[in-house]
């Protein structure tokens, strides 16, 4: 199978991804099928995209050294997946959709001659003891679906002090995934022509967006009625509660410890440790920093 590849030329990777572009690539587009919760707080959503692409609100830039960490390890990646025996290589070229030329897919890595690659290097594990994430399968789905090809997989570097793992799982096109992607990518373009916005969700993306550009009148008055509002509103109490409490521990026994420590900065018990430095800004008093 022949996939549908595209080599990069000068300027063509900044271009698809420059504020405002309106190319649709894999680390969007699963945004409109999934609900906040299980999504990760770096992917923005539909709203934060739809201001960005209107020129009303531009997208928050990613941190350099993030990014750059993920470059580096991507290219670990490929190797350990190599030194594993599997016929991986980096992929210099963009998938393009038959079907639209702005839905694009910038692939990780291939596999031979017809397996689309995703790469990550989580820092969640937790998040992958029952295989990737949702969202992770959806992206390669999408890779796979602008490709033109039926194959995926999905690796997972997994880096601690002392060695790297790297974990493999196939991933197979799921055609009714990635039509309701292909749906959801076709309604928000029609949005965007038209002029307007998705309503926000509750993520943190559209949190950050609402904060930057919805005015707060203090004298409007709105009524969110049903049961999840009441439930919510009492749980964020509690929270707040046990916040405050648990606030209140924390610093009782960060003086405890501090007040019998001298000079020490690191700090045994019976059965636990704990260290702290000494942090100094030009700005503001000096404070002690601890880690467990």
């Amino acid at each position: 199978m022949t996939m549908r590849l595209v080599p990069y030329a000068p300027g063509d990777f900044e271009r698809m991804h420059a504020p405002g572009c309106r190319f649709l690539g894999s680390s969007f587009v699963p945004a409109l099928v999934l609900p906040a919760e299980k999504r990760p707080k770096w992917m923005n959503s539909p709203y934060a995209r739809a201001l960005d692409i209107l020129g009303k609100r531009p997208l928050p830039p990613l941190d350099e050294e993030f990014l750059r960490r993920g470059r580096l390890l991507e290219h670990t990646l490929v190797a350990t997946l190599q030194d594993e025996g599997v016929d991986a290589s980096r992929c210099a070229a963009y998938a393009q959709h038959e079907r639209d030329e702005r839905w694009i897919a910038s692939p990780d890595y291939l596999v031979g001659e017809d397996i689309i690659g995703e790469g990550k290097c989580p820092t969640d594990w937790d998040q992958w003891v029952d295989g990737p994430p949702l969202f992770v399968k959806l992206q390669n789905i999408w890779q796979m679906g602008c490709g033109g090809t039926d194959r995926g997989q999905i690796s997972a570097l997994f880096v601690d002090k002392f060695s790297l793992k790297v974990v493999m799982w196939e991933n197979r096109i799921h055609q009714q995934a990635l039509r309701l992607m292909e749906e959801a990518a076709a309604r928000f373009q029609d949005q965007i022509a038209a002029g307007k916005t998705p309503d926000p969700d509750a993520s943190l993306s559209s949190y950050r967006a609402l904060q930057d550009v919805m005015p707060v009148n203090k004298g409007e008055e709105v009524t969110i009625g049903g049961r999840e509002a009441v439930e919510r509103l009492l749980a964020w109490q509690q929270a707040r509660l046990d916040r405050l409490a648990a606030e209140k521990v924390e610093e009782a026994s960060k003086y405890w410890f501090a007040s019998r420590a001298g000079e020490a900065g690191i700090i045994h018990t019976d059965n636990e440790s704990l260290s702290r430095i000494k942090v100094e800004p030009k700005d503001k008093a000096p404070y002690f920093k601890w880690s467990m």
